[in-house]
Order: C-alpha cells, then sequence, then structure tokens
C-alpha cells in the first residue's frame, strides 16, 4: 500500500483554509460588482437593470449558501485531519510515559501509513533493544550474585576449617607445653632430690672423720 505523507495531509489541510480565504475574496468581489450594477443604475433601463439585479441576488444566495457549505466541509476536514496527525502523538507520549514507569513491554500500535508509523516501528525496535539490555543486566546480576554467594560459601568454609586447625594446634601446643611443664617439675625435684643427697652424704663424710 502506498504510503501518505504527513506533508500532504498537512497540505490538504492548508488547502481547505486558503479555499474559504478565496471564497471570502469572491463575496467581496460580488460586492463591489453588486456596487457597480447599483451605480449603473440610472443609465441602464428599468426592466434591464430589475433582470440583472435579481439575478446578481439569486446568484448571491447562491454563494451564500455554497460559502457556508464549502466552510463547513472545509471546518470538518480540517478537524479530522488535525485529530489523523495529533492521534499518533499521543499514542506516543502515551507509550514514553509507561516506559518512564519501567514498562519496557510497551508497543506504539501506530497504522497511519506514514511517517508516523515508521517512526513508531523505530520507537519499538528502540523499547525492545532496552529490554533486552535491561534483561541481560539483570542475567549477568544474577549470575554475579550466585558466584559471590558461592565465593562467600567458600571462604565461610576456609574459614572454618583455618578456625578448626587453629584450635587443634593450639591444642596440642598446650597439651606439649603441659608435658614440658611436667618434664620442668621432675627435672627441679630431681635435682633438689640431688641436692638434699649432696648434703647428706657431705654429712656422713664429716661424721666418719
Amino acid at each position: 500500500m502506498k504510503k501518505t505523507s504527513i506533508f500532504l495531509k498537512i497540505s490538504a489541510t492548508f488547502l481547505g483554509i486558503i479555499l474559504g480565504s478565496n471564497l471570502i475574496l469572491s463575496y467581496i468581489l460580488y460586492r463591489a460588482y453588486e456596487t457597480l450594477i447599483l451605480n449603473a443604475k440610472p443609465y441602464l433601463p428599468e426592466k434591464v437593470f430589475e433582470e440583472i439585479y435579481g439575478n446578481i441576488s439569486n446568484t448571491w444566495a447562491i454563494v451564500i449558501a455554497t460559502l457556508i457549505f464549502i466552510l463547513l466541509v472545509s471546518l470538518l476536514f480540517v478537524i479530522l485531519f488535525t485529530a489523523n496527525l495529533l492521534r499518533p502523538l499521543y499514542e506516543l507520549l502515551e507509550a514514553i510515559s509507561e516506559i518512564k514507569k519501567g514498562n519496557l513491554r510497551v508497543q506504539a500500535k501506530i497504522k497511519t501509513n506514514d511517517e508516523f508509523e515508521e517512526l513508531a516501528k523505530q520507537f519499538n525496535s528502540m523499547v525492545v533493544n532496552l529490554r533486552l539490555a535491561r534483561d541481560m543486566l539483570e542475567e549477568q546480576k544474577n549470575i554475579l550474585e550466585v558466584r559471590v554467594k558461592a565465593r562467600t560459601r567458600e571462604l565461610e568454609e576456609l574459614a572454618q576449617s583455618l578456625e578448626e586447625k587453629v584450635k587443634e594446634r593450639t591444642r596440642e601446643l598446650e597439651e606439649r607445653i603441659e608435658e614440658l611443664e611436667k618434664i620442668h617439675r621432675l627435672t627441679v625435684e630431681r635435682e633438689l632430690k640431688m641436692v638434699e643427697l649432696k648434703k647428706k652424704i657431705e654429712e656422713l663424710q664429716k661424721k666418719e672423720k
């Protein structure tokens, strides 16, 4: 189907306005012609003047009726084409309002077979690309969250494992320290006994002398 240009619609609208202006101009010319006939009345026979003036009056009535009819048709023409031009704009504005609310599944359904329809197609394509980009970002976000959770779980498990190893090592060290303390006590007791034994030996040696 051949597309009707927006400029053709606008031209048709202005054509109606120009037509109305031309009809008004025709009325002005008619009034000037009537004035001319009235001024020529003294120079015309009565019968000829009445015939000419009657024809002018009849013509004037027809012109008035035609003028009103054409003006009404032109007005209707302008209203229809103006509404036809503004309706796609309102639909686009409504779609843009939905996008502002975060609805990226909205589509501008404009079937006017003109530049507005092409604009709507480009608009819908842009919305689809935005939706795909948002979905991709959401998917990347979900993947990142899963990775972060997995890494966090690994770190928690590693921290728990290290904590258990530290506790085990601490327990081993405590046991080792306790053993060393026991050995130290035994060593001290042994040294004390050796000292006492030496004293006793010395006392015995003194007594023998």
